[in-house]
């Protein structure tokens, strides 16, 4: 399904084909500045992650049940077509109507371009308009200045911490009430 289109960028659903792009941004240090997870450092341990990885991607976004999946990407092409990144959502909860958003740019010749703001504004619209989330939720490492900027921009509250695998994480959540369409 496409999202959104206009000169800059496309947002659409996710392919299969997408996963050489994703990979390649889950495994960038630069990328994961602020992610506390450990990359992979060597040959071994790098074809072990792209291992798991496409074995989870199968299980979670690509199940052929599709309430079985546990995550949605919403792909993010330049104007020529080619990914530069994506919008995910997960840890869907029916009974509060809320969802879990995250947002990798991965190509980094579009950080600082408006592309994040704009993608998260489109998403967030459907999130509320068309699925029917009264909630949307981050969480981002205190250190990541940027992301909390952008969330504040967009209208999130920092409302408290989590705590995952031992890292302490900065709660944000937008209402849908609270959006501005």
């Amino acid at each position: 399904m496409l999202y959104f289109k206009d000169s800059q960028i496309t947002i659409r659903d996710i392919e299969k084909s997408d996963l050489i792009s994703i990979f390649n941004w889950w495994v960038d240090k630069r990328v994961n500045k602020f992610d506390p997870r450990v990359l992979p450092n060597d040959a071994s341990s790098l074809i072990e992650e792209c291992n798991r990885f496409c074995i989870n991607f199968e299980s979670e976004v690509f199940n052929d049940v599709s309430n079985q999946n546990i995550y949605r990407y919403f792909m993010i092409d330049d104007s020529a077509g080619y990914p530069i990144g994506f919008i995910n959502i997960f840890d869907f909860d029916a009974e509060k109507s809320e969802t879990e958003l995250g947002i990798i740019i991965g190509e980094m010749s579009y950080w600082h371009t408006g592309v994040a703001t704009k993608s998260l504004k489109v998403i967030i619209k459907y999130l509320f308009e068309d699925m029917m989330f009264k909630r949307i939720c981050i969480e981002t490492n205190h250190a990541n200045e940027p992301a909390r900027k952008l969330f504040l921009k967009l209208g999130f509250k920092e409302c408290g911490e989590d705590i995952d695998d031992g890292h302490k994480f900065l709660v944000m959540k937008l209402q849908s009430k609270d959006f501005l369409f």
